[in-house]
């Protein structure tokens, strides 16, 4: 004698207990299906799509400024919210970089430089200077962190990282 699903659950009763052990159970397989040209077809599934993406480190890129002691350090963490290969930092806007030294750049608690570099070699116009840096997943942090090296106040504005994400 053989048991259909319906059959089973009905020698177990009706109510709470029935539709308890009927969410339990594993649902049968539905293929999602498309309607093309008139005819249900299997849905193609959604393919990911690579795409350029720009991390940015200020929290509001407008308005975003720290004032920095001589010597002092200013820590910017971005949080990726897509899979995320940087290729590219940037800083930007109206703040003399020549004050600045980059002295870390840390992604998944590691950090991905040998030395303190000069910060003005990442300046929009700076096309062939690149980051090789492994993939970060939705939730890690990229940690920057910069040195005023000057011997005065230094302005820092904001800084983002260009790479290539997967939605």
């Amino acid at each position: 004698m053989s048991f259909t699903r319906r059959g089973f659950l009905s020698l177990v009763g009706t109510g709470a207990a029935a539709l308890a052990i009927e969410k339990a159970l594993p649902q049968p397989f539905r293929m999602p299906l498309a309607k093309v040209s008139g005819r249900l077809v299997p849905a193609a599934e959604e393919a990911p799509i690579l795409m350029h993406y720009c991390l940015p480190f200020a929290p509001e890129l407008d308005g975003f400024q720290e004032i920095v002691e001589p010597g002092g350090i200013v820590r910017l963490v971005a949080r990726t919210q897509l899979l995320f290969r940087p290729a590219r930092l940037i800083f930007a806007g109206g703040f003399d970089l020549s004050q600045w030294s980059l002295l870390q750049v840390d992604a998944q608690g590691e950090n991905q430089l040998a030395g303190e570099i000069p910060a003005d070699i990442f300046t929009p116009d700076k096309f062939g200077t690149r980051v090789e840096m492994d993939v970060t997943r939705p939730g890690e942090e990229i940690i920057l962190a910069l040195r005023n090296h000057s011997n005065v106040e230094a302005e820092f504005t904001n800084a983002a990282m260009v790479g290539l994400a997967v939605r």
